[in-house]
């Protein structure tokens, strides 16, 4: 059996402070996607108009969801 060597970053209080900071990225990395996926969503949008093709109501995509969700 290896000798396990107790050292400062084993100390449980580092990892809590090391899984808070780890939170406090992802949630920000969260908001940083979520601020980029409208940003795309709506550029996607305004070049999909400029071509000239017609955005679907909620209903079709509705339908469409259902039936690809069947098949």
């Amino acid at each position: 059996m290896e000798n396990f060597k107790q050292d400062e970053s084993s100390d449980p209080y580092d990892y809590n402070k090391e899984i808070q900071q780890t939170e406090l990225e992802m949630a920000e990395l969260h908001r940083e996607y979520m601020r980029v996926l409208k940003i795309t969503s709506q550029l996607a949008k305004e070049l999909w108009l400029e071509e000239g093709k017609t955005l679907p109501s909620g209903l079709a995509l509705t339908r469409q969801g259902k039936r690809r969700k069947y098949m």
